[in-house]
């Protein structure tokens, strides 16, 4: 029993440095997402997490669509603010580029490909949002 204690309170602890750090991560009512999105992006992105969506799913979604985003990444470790224009130039030469060392012929993605993506990857863990609303990739 005495081993318990200290597990949960490790546990614990864990539990509220995270919510500390990314503090949107929490229940969201449906009806205020479908207030804030829409019924039909609700439904479209409802499919991609798997599980009803949290406040973090939200606020990421309308980040993205406000066209302005602060994302946190190895080569920008201060943060740099892009827009969705500028973002999805830089994703496209990147795959660009892949395609030439591959010597493959290159995609090209369109923003709600990127929005999706994006999603994906914050429903997979590799994607966090901040307090301060920005994206953070490892």
């Amino acid at each position: 029993m005495s081993k318990k204690k200290p597990a949960t309170r490790r546990r614990q602890a864990k539990q509220r440095s995270f919510q500390v750090r990314y503090p949107h991560y929490v229940a969201c009512r449906p009806e205020e997402i479908v207030r804030e999105l829409g019924a039909q992006r609700a439904s479209e992105l409802e499919p991609i997490y798997e599980a009803p969506l949290q406040r973090a799913d939200l606020e990421l979604e309308k980040l993205l669509r406000a066209g302005q985003f602060t994302v946190v990444d190895s080569a920008h470790p201060a943060g740099r603010t892009w827009t969705m224009d500028e973002y999805l130039a830089a994703w496209n030469e990147e795959l660009a580029q892949d395609a030439r060392r591959n010597h493959e012929e290159p995609d090209v993605m369109d923003a709600a490909e990127l929005i999706e993506i994006i999603h994906r990857n914050h429903f997979e863990g590799s994607v966090r949002l901040t307090g301060d609303l920005a994206l953070h990739w490892p």
